[in-house]
């Protein structure tokens, strides 16, 4: 995968604040009033990323493909909508089987070129990641007691992530993350990020009037890292499938997978954890 242009840290920088600034209301204001706006939000994004990854994965040959993996996707999301959260879950594994009985019949002359051993595994992994994200988001804004909290929470320590770890990268450099997989992240980036998000978690929670900031910090710090997994993950697809970026619908960004790549696995962690504990994230605190 080609490394990205010789531009002035500068000039990205301020591309991605404009992008920023458009996309941000798009999703803060139906977040903050929820159902069903923002479950429509959600769904239209979640379409976008679907075939942003059968392009990804699938090349010239990927819109068929995308096609059936949006209807799946959307049909999940209506079973949630309707409060059916089992179904939603069990609706998951019969979309993948109905996508995977498609591509499994879709032949690709270049699979071999690029060395992907399974087409269709990639396809369904990508189309389980992405319904499990959107399942994630809205779970945890549904909840009746922290819900908005617990989102606004996700999205602040998420872009702190993503921001501290660019500036600092950016300014200082140093002994690169994981060069194999994305060779522009650094080590020192890597702890910007977690320190910044730390920083917005700790003021997330004073604001809120939470007790034990100090947990809040800790969390915020984790749900960096996790995040910073899902972008360096992302990567690994990319690099795997020789493609720069994921598309071109975000200036300074690429696609959308390429901006909420890190929202993406921060947002399945959140969800799994407040899951398992019977309790919203924040309502530890």
């Amino acid at each position: 995968m080609a490394p990205r242009s010789a531009e002035s840290p500068h000039s990205v920088l301020a591309v991605r604040i404009a992008s920023a600034l458009v996309m941000a209301p798009a999703i803060l204001v139906p977040a903050y009033f929820g159902r069903p706006w923002f479950d429509l939000v959600v769904a239209a994004l979640g379409v976008v990323l679907v075939w942003e990854w059968c392009r990804l994965c699938g090349g010239a040959e990927y819109r068929l493909t995308a096609w059936i993996t949006s209807a799946a996707l959307l049909a999940v999301l209506a079973a949630d909508a309707a409060d059916r959260a089992e179904p939603a879950v069990a609706a998951i594994g019969a979309a993948a089987v109905l996508v995977a009985s498609r591509l499994g019949v879709e032949g690709r002359r270049d699979r071999a070129e690029r060395a992907v051993a399974s087409y269709p595994g990639w396809s369904v992994g990508g189309f389980l990641y992405i319904a499990a994200t959107c399942l994630a988001i809205l779970w945890i804004r549904a909840d009746a007691e922290w819900g908005r909290e617990s989102l606004f929470w996700l999205f602040a320590v998420v872009w702190a992530s993503d921001t501290g770890a660019y500036l600092v990268g950016r300014t200082f450099g140093g002994p690169k993350l994981a060069p194999r997989i994305s060779p522009n992240k650094t080590w020192s980036g890597f702890f910007g990020g977690a320190m910044l998000s730390g920083v917005v978690g700790g003021f997330a929670a004073g604001v809120a009037g939470l007790g034990l900031p100090g947990w809040v910090v800790f969390c915020s710090v984790l749900a960096s890292v996790v995040s910073q997994l899902g972008d360096l993950f992302e990567s690994w697809v990319k690099r795997v499938f020789m493609v720069k970026d994921s598309g071109t619908l975000i200036p300074g960004h690429g696609g959308l997978f390429d901006r909420v790549d890190g929202l993406m696995a921060a947002a399945i962690a959140v969800s799994a954890a407040s899951l398992l504990s019977g309790r919203n994230v924040l309502a530890w605190f």
